[in-house]
């Protein structure tokens, strides 16, 4: 991925929404919206694979996606990579179109 930059839960954990990114590559169920969940956590068809049914799932405040289909699983910038081919500069150019700003902390 390029130069080394990590995005952790705990430095993200409810201060950053990180939906505006993982709505603009995944949608909910036959093209609508992602389902949001209490605990934070929302679903919806993963942009990795041929999906039929949502397999996708984000939490909103730290980042982190997986994919129960076995596409894989990791932080934002894992994410952009693997949809978009992004990586370092990119990645965070994009964070920063989607989401407004990037997260208040990157380390």
């Amino acid at each position: 991925m390029g130069d080394v930059i990590k995005l952790t839960k705990r430095d993200n954990a409810n201060k950053f929404d990180w939906a505006p990114l993982y709505e603009a590559y995944v949608s909910g169920a036959n093209g609508g919206p992602l389902s949001e969940r209490d605990d934070g956590w929302m679903d919806g068809c993963c942009p990795l694979h041929d999906d039929q049914r949502p397999s996708f799932s984000f939490n909103r405040w730290s980042g982190y996606w997986l994919c129960r289909a076995g596409c894989g699983a990791g932080w934002p910038l894992d994410f952009l990579e693997a949809v978009a081919g992004l990586d370092g500069d990119e990645a965070l150019e994009e964070i920063r179109e989607l989401c407004g700003s990037l997260p208040p902390e990157i380390i």
